[in-house]
C-alpha cells in the first residue's frame, strides 16, 4: 500500500471511531447507550482506545515514511568483503 492510502485509511478509522464515540455519549434527555452499566462496558472503552491508537499509528507511520529522512542507498561495491580461503571453506579455526 502507498503512504497516502495508509494516511487516508488512518483518518477514516479516526473519523469512524469519533462518530461511534459521539453516538455513545448520553443525549440531552439523559438516555445512555445500551451497554452502559453492563459487563461489556469496559470492553467498549478498550475498543475506543484501540481505534484511536490504530488511527494515530497509521497516520504517524505514513507521515514518517513520506517526510522522514531516508537512509542513503549503498552501492553493491561499498559493502566490505571478507577474505575466503582458496579451498572455499570456513575461514575460522576451531
Amino acid at each position: 500500500m502507498s503512504d497516502i492510502s495508509i494516511l487516508l485509511l488512518g483518518c477514516g478509522v479516526l473519523l469512524i471511531t469519533g462518530v461511534i464515540f459521539w453516538y455513545c455519549l448520553p443525549g440531552p434527555d439523559g438516555k445512555v447507550y445500551r451497554l452502559a452499566d453492563t459487563e461489556f462496558e469496559p470492553y467498549v472503552g478498550v475498543a475506543f482506545c484501540a481505534g484511536i491508537a490504530l488511527s494515530f499509528t497509521m497516520i504517524l507511520s505514513s507521515l514518517i515514511n513520506m517526510f522522514g529522512a531516508r537512509p542513503p542507498q549503498l552501492a553493491a561495491s561499498s559493502y566490505p568483503r571478507r577474505a575466503r580461503p582458496a579451498w572455499g571453506g570456513c575461514s575460522y579455526r576451531i
